[in-house]
């Protein structure tokens, strides 16, 4: 007879391969960072460690402006890869607001 896994269990799993799959993430984000002269700045609960089955990994790439579409597309790639949902968005495109309200609580990625 096969295990019956509970809503509970499949939350949990979800949540435990996040966690899993951050350390390779930022590995990959600080090579790509360090090969592109730019870096990447992790946000959110991945960061704060307060994930839940919804979470994402939040990422802001700090990029010249000609090679802001790549960094960000090399992050969609990266969450594809593994099987992680990544929002990237350029730090240049966020208000100072938000930016005062994320940065104290992140961790760089260069």
């Amino acid at each position: 007879m096969s295990e019956i896994l509970t809503l509970r269990d499949r939350k949990d799993a979800k949540v435990k391969a996040i966690r899993a799959a951050l350390p390779g993430i930022e590995r990959a984000l600080a090579k790509y960072a360090l090969l592109h002269s730019g870096r990447f700045i992790l946000f959110g609960s991945a960061v704060t460690d307060r994930l839940h089955y919804e979470s994402d990994i939040d990422v802001l790439a700090d990029f010249p402006r000609e090679q802001l579409g790549a960094a960000l597309d090399f992050n969609h790639a990266l969450g594809a890869e593994k099987d992680v949902p990544v929002d990237a968005i350029g730090l240049s495109q966020c208000k100072r607001v938000f930016l005062d309200r994320v940065l104290p609580h992140s961790r760089v990625c260069s």
